[in-house]
């Protein structure tokens, strides 16, 4: 009797819906809806209330550091996601390198989409702080992959 080895397993259809939302949701924050000008009218507010006596300036670096660590977070989620999706039948390290290739796609689209738009100015800074920002989950993943391994074979 011939036996045939057990096909790689899958990515799910659900591992590349979270994806594609995750991606929408990304692309549709960098419109102009979500501009700096928009984003001001929320963050200002909040840190007058909490941290009344701001000067003008630092509070226009706090809205600064807080739009450019949601890029770095928005990108960190989306290279979990994806290496999710990439990760069943795939060397870890390649499907890590890879998920960070999505990531980077989506930061070129998405700053090049703001460079197109009146009120938005797309950055190539912007491109290399999601590309780190998609690196940082995809290590994250990468290590709690090489963890749930080990422990797996201990077991």
């Amino acid at each position: 009797m011939t036996t045939f080895p057990a096909p790689a397993p899958r990515p799910s259809l659900a591992a590349w819906c979270a994806v594609a939302v995750w991606t929408a949701l990304i692309l549709t924050l960098s419109g102009d809806s979500f501009s700096a000008n928009e984003t001001s009218r929320i963050i200002g507010p909040l840190l007058d209330f909490f941290f009344p006596g701001l000067d003008a300036a630092t509070k226009a670096l706090v809205h600064g550091l807080v739009r450019k660590a949601a890029h770095f977070f928005e990108y960190a989620v989306h290279g979990v996601l994806a290496f999710r999706a990439l990760a069943p039948g795939r060397p870890p390290l390649r499907a890590g390198a890879f998920a960070v290739a999505i990531g980077l796609a989506v930061a070129i689209a998405d700053e090049g989409g703001q460079a197109l738009r009146s009120d938005r100015t797309g950055s190539r800074r912007d491109v290399v702080l999601d590309g780190a920002g998609a690196g940082f989950g995809v290590s994250i993943s990468l290590a709690m992959a090489a963890t749930r391994r080990r422990a797996s074979r201990r077991a």
